[in-house]
């Protein structure tokens, strides 16, 4: 198994009730068909409840529909939120749009009592 939390794109509210964890398969790609099982399977779940566990957010509920797995680039950006400098989407071939890497974001929260 290669998965990793990506900490800095994890986000929890102040009162630590929720948030989002953002996993990523370290499969070496293309193709990425092994990232997308690895993220795809149960185990990516348990790693991102657990971390969300270590955050307070414990024990931690999977609180809606799991994002992705989407690709990300070079510099950690969604392929769709990479644009030009005046906002415009980059065409496929453009190095900025190459995938690097695949993730999912999981939205957790606790349970209320």
């Amino acid at each position: 198994m290669s998965l990793q939390i990506v900490e800095k794109a994890c986000t929890v509210t102040p009162d630590r009730g929720r948030g989002v964890i953002v996993v990523e398969s370290t499969c070496q790609g293309p193709p990425f068909a092994e990232s997308f099982h690895e993220l795809d399977g149960q185990d990516a779940r348990a790693l991102a409840q657990g971390y969300a566990a270590q955050l307070g957010i414990a024990p931690a509920f999977i609180n809606g529909n799991v994002e992705g797995p989407y690709p990300v680039n070079g510099e950690g950006l969604s392929l769709e939120h990479v644009v030009d400098k005046d906002g415009r989407a980059l065409p496929p071939q453009h190095p900025r749009m190459q995938p690097k890497a695949y993730r999912i974001s999981v939205p957790v929260c606790r349970p209320l009592r």
